[in-house]
């Protein structure tokens, strides 16, 4: 997870994190207040940081209730403070996903000094 600018913050304690499958259990470390905008919420919000496969950002309970979120499941719309924002669709968020992968393999390779070297693909 990737937070530009955002205070860091060490907890004293672990807080321990149980997800919704058996044996999935980790353990937060940090916390972090980035700045968030999104429609026409543009605050500083405290966040736990924890690693989720495929996840850049989850806001809980307590940001939605704060903020006014709500999704509509049947217009695939996400309604915040009462602004209406189009949620990705499918296609869409495979095209961000292999964008983010792509550039995340651009920056290891320039890291490691290294070539990502193209495998061409069966056609």
């Amino acid at each position: 997870m990737y937070l530009a600018l955002a205070d860091r913050v060490n907890l004293q304690e672990q807080v321990g994190l149980q997800l919704g499958t058996k044996g999935s259990r980790t353990r937060i470390n940090y916390g972090a207040r980035p700045r968030i905008v999104v429609g026409p919420v543009n605050t500083v919000h405290y966040l736990d940081v924890v690693d989720i496969d495929r996840y850049n950002l989850i806001l809980g309970t307590v940001f939605c209730n704060t903020y006014g979120v709500s999704l509509n499941f049947e217009t695939h719309t996400i309604h915040i403070k009462g602004m209406e924002i189009p949620a990705y669709t499918t296609v869409e968020e495979a095209e961000i996903l292999a964008n983010r992968l792509e550039s995340c393999q651009l920056r290891m390779a320039a890291h490691l000094n290294v070539a990502i070297v193209q495998l061409p693909s069966n056609q």
